[in-house]
């Protein structure tokens, strides 16, 4: 039989506002790229990953999951934990959990989302720190206690922790402070370990921690700091300074050695980043870009990350899409440097609007599985390449 090749049938979405000119959609198959030889087809697409139920917890939706020791499932030192509704829980590799305590749900007042963001001190301190409704938290690893930060110096509310050179640092929300703890102690603040971004003039709206580095998006600018070693701690980076700001708190992962995020600035929005050092490189085109010019809004924009079989995946759940033809998780793939769209579909399924995003808003590696949190529910799914459906719960 003699294969028949059609140019450009295989490649990645990419919808543009003139569907005369461009209307292909790649959804829930991604492409992949033979290794070297004679493959009969290159490039070629594959299946995305499929999902099975792990575990079912009380509340949702799943707010924020982080894991350590997570790539080994059979390491003692494996411990998983999970954020859902108002319940702190752990989780264990036979796919039962526990309820460590209570945190916030309460959200912050003009703010956006309800995304919990949890790191760790690693066995320096033997704590995880959990941000939750602009309150934080610190977990005892030794004890398994959990206690709200009441220390007087510690500011509310907060949008987001990270730990960077044996320090928790914290953003606080709707302005352009952040601070952070004692050495290797999430309990104790001082008021003098507080600094404020003054080389621009927006708020800022997300942080994450590269390379040793503080990276501080403000709304229309990012402002890179790092630790000096002097008595100020943290300091501005040389040429760190970005033109380039954050649209969406939560949509700042890291990924493949670096940082993406969906950007704004002065000038407009809806475009997606990728960190070159202190520059930000378009990754988005402009049928992504088109999609994401339909959201009425995008500062509720949620991404992950993940890297599975070679390919390294940034994930971005826009709300704004629900009712439309684009409600799908656009998903970039930094191996092949393109874009396509996961989804599952309700019935009739007779147009493009029964399309739903992907169940997921999150990801952790535990026990040695790809594990996602659902957006909606509180349930935990197994996620695999070797799985070919969703087998999910629908609300």
């Amino acid at each position: 039989m003699r294969l028949i090749p059609y140019e450009g049938f295989i490649g990645p979405t990419s919808t543009v506002r003139s569907t005369n000119v461009g209307m292909e959609r790649t959804i829930n198959w991604m492409q992949s790229v033979s290794s070297p030889g004679r493959p009969k087809a290159n490039p070629w697409l594959e299946p995305t990953p499929g999902l099975e139920p792990w575990c079912l917890l009380a509340e949702s939706p799943i707010r924020g999951m982080f894991s350590q020791g997570g790539e080994f499932s059979s390491s003692p030192n494996s411990r998983a934990f999970a954020v859902a509704g108002t319940l702190f829980y752990e989780l264990f590799d036979d796919q039962t959990f526990i309820v460590r305590g209570t945190v916030s749900d309460a959200g912050i007042s003009g703010g956006v989302g309800d995304s919990a963001t949890i790191t760790t001190n690693g066995t320096a301190g033997d704590q995880l720190a959990i941000s939750a409704g602009g309150e934080g938290y610190i977990y005892d690893l030794t004890a398994d206690t959990l206690t709200q930060i009441t220390d007087m110096d510690f500011i509310t509310p907060v949008y987001t922790v990270v730990f960077i050179d044996g320090y928790f640092v914290w953003l606080v929300a709707l302005s352009r402070k952040f601070f952070w703890s004692a050495l290797e102690d999430g309990l104790s603040y001082d008021a003098l370990d507080v600094a404020e971004v003054s080389r621009t003039a927006d708020d800022l709206a997300g942080m994450a921690q590269s390379h040793g580095q503080l990276w501080l998006f403000g709304q229309l600018t990012t402002d890179v700091w790092a630790d000096t070693g002097g008595p100020a701690i943290f300091q501005p980076a040389t040429g760190g300074f970005i033109e380039q700001g954050a649209a969406a708190p939560f949509a700042i992962s890291p990924i493949d050695n670096t940082l993406m995020w969906l950007g704004q600035n002065s000038l407009g929005k809806g475009v997606v980043y990728r960190a070159d050092g202190y520059t930000p490189k378009r990754v988005s085109d402009q049928g992504i870009e088109y999609q994401l010019s339909l959201c009425n809004r995008l500062d509720n924009a949620i991404s992950w990350t993940y890297q599975d079989n070679g390919h390294s995946f940034y994930c971005l759940n826009c709300p704004a899409l629900d009712n439309t033809d684009f409600d799908t998780t656009k998903v970039y793939d930094v191996s092949v440097g393109q874009w396509h769209e996961i989804a599952y579909s309700v019935l009739p399924f007779t147009s493009d609007r029964d399309f739903r995003r992907y169940p997921g808003r999150n990801h952790m590696l535990a026990f040695g599985e790809h594990l996602i949190g659902d957006r909606q529910t509180g349930a935990i799914y197994r996620q695999s390449l070797t799985l070919t459906d969703y087998n999910i719960y629908v609300p």
